[in-house]
């Protein structure tokens, strides 16, 4: 189990709310520990055409790309039970992953723009901290930069 204070492999994730929305321009995650993290995954969906009766050699394919799905990041972080997070959903901010350094000691860091879906407070353990389940939707296209 990772620390208090560690993230999943050294990874970091900071969610900034746009400009009109409750804490804009603070990274609302700051005092929270990140314990692990799923990047999104990005998904295509195919349309397929077999009532056109289209052969297989033809330049025009039977099947084309359907809409594209961004995916969402969810991330378990410790949290104080006594924090509402009511006002963070449906919060449109940028959403920021940045993964470790590689071997050539560069840092990948993911930027996209998201919104808070979902917060899913974990289980009440005796002596154990308390999680929850925070998950950010993407609403844009990501920037992914290595430096």
């Amino acid at each position: 189990m990772a620390q208090q204070h560690q993230s999943g492999h050294g990874a970091t994730l900071t969610f900034t709310p746009a400009i009109g929305e409750d804490d804009a321009s603070t990274n609302i995650l700051a005092s929270y520990s990140v314990i692990s993290i799923t990047p999104p995954t990005t998904t295509c969906e195919v349309v397929d055409f077999p009532h056109l009766g289209i052969e297989d050699d033809k330049v025009i394919p039977k099947a084309a790309a359907g809409g594209i799905d961004g995916g969402e990041l969810s991330a378990t972080i410790s949290v104080d039970p006594h924090d509402n997070w009511a006002v963070a959903m449906g919060s449109l901010g940028v959403c920021e992953l940045l993964y470790p350094a590689n071997t050539s000691s560069e840092n990948t860091r993911d930027s996209f723009d998201g919104i808070i879906t979902s917060y899913t407070p974990g289980a009440l353990e005796s002596g154990e901290r308390m999680t929850a389940e925070l998950v950010i939707t993407k609403a844009g296209d990501s920037t992914v930069t290595t430096s």
